[in-house]
């Protein structure tokens, strides 16, 4: 229920939506802006599960790719500080 809530208050403030999921009639499906569907490949005893991880893995490594080729050195020095913020709060 989250994901459903996180989505909508992304797009009330413009942010494009990505929805990963096996079921194309859910609610996050419905509202995302690009839609990404995997196989439900997990029928019996969960012998699909590992075969559904990594097709979700695959898929959000490929995303992170591009979208940090596409915009990375903008944000290089953002990705700094907060590594710097949170190496500090654990001190």
């Amino acid at each position: 229920m989250e994901a459903i809530e996180l989505a909508k208050f992304a797009k009330e403030i413009g942010i494009t939506v990505i929805a990963l999921t096996v079921l194309a009639k859910s609610t996050l499906y419905k509202l995302a802006d690009i839609r990404l569907c995997i196989p439900n490949v997990e029928e019996e005893n969960r012998v699909g599960s590992i075969a559904s991880r990594i097709a979700q893995l695959n898929i959000i490594d490929a995303l992170y790719l591009s979208l940090f080729h596409r915009i990375g050195n903008t944000i290089i020095e953002g990705l700094n500080e907060s590594r710097e913020r949170v190496k500090n709060k654990k001190k």
